[in-house]
């Protein structure tokens, strides 16, 4: 189900990017009440007059996070979730 449900977003995402020129990237980071660090990746597109915000990626930070990192996060979350080309 799962899978299914990620098939659906992924697809939303991708009809999403084709109607825009231009796209924001943001990365965040949050600490859980447990203590536990996670970073989040959006783009942000404009469809219409509407700012539309997609996560692309959320992910558990379990090494410290050194800068190299979270380049490959946002890399990796722009070409597998977003299904944007890395150049």
């Amino acid at each position: 189900m799962v899978e299914t449900m990620h098939q659906i977003v992924f697809r939303s995402i991708k009809a999403t990017k084709k109607k825009t020129k231009y796209i924001v990237i943001s990365c965040d980071k949050f600490i859980t009440i447990d203590n536990q660090l996670w970073r989040n990746v959006h783009v942000y597109v404009i469809d219409g007059f509407n700012k539309v915000s997609l996560l692309l990626n959320l992910k558990k930070v379990v090494d410290g996070g050194p800068s190299n990192n979270l380049t490959l996060l946002i890399l990796g979350s722009l070409e597998k979730y977003g299904g944007f080309s890395v150049e």
